[in-house]
């Protein structure tokens, strides 16, 4: 059974031959290129303001080699992890709520 991008894979080269396999190849290694750089750029923007001497180049360290690992690693597992992660980003910023919350006013 198929899945995923090999999924959308399989019902584009149905309909459009060898163009659709080429075009979803394409498409998703676009979007992971673009996804990363997106990543990148804002965490070392929030590194480089929490530590603005070290910041910028212990995430960069760190990037690349969270992403030399979730290349040669499982799918799931990779998949699992970012979950994971993103989920747990939600801890800060309750705090960052909880801590702002004075200088919220409801509306007049």
């Amino acid at each position: 059974t198929l899945e995923g991008a090999a999924l959308v894979m399989a019902a584009f080269s149905t309909r459009f031959g060898a163009f659709g396999r080429i075009f979803i190849t394409l498409s998703v290694m676009l979007f992971a290129f673009a996804t990363l750089i997106g990543w990148s750029v804002c965490g070392e923007s929030a590194a480089r303001y929490l530590s603005p001497r070290w910041g910028s180049c212990v995430y960069r360290i760190c990037f690349l080699f969270a992403c030399m690992i979730g290349a040669v690693q499982d799918l799931t597992l990779v998949w699992q992890l970012s979950d994971l992660f993103n989920g747990l980003m939600a801890f800060p910023n309750l705090i960052g709520l909880i801590g702002l919350r004075r200088h919220v006013h409801p509306p007049a």
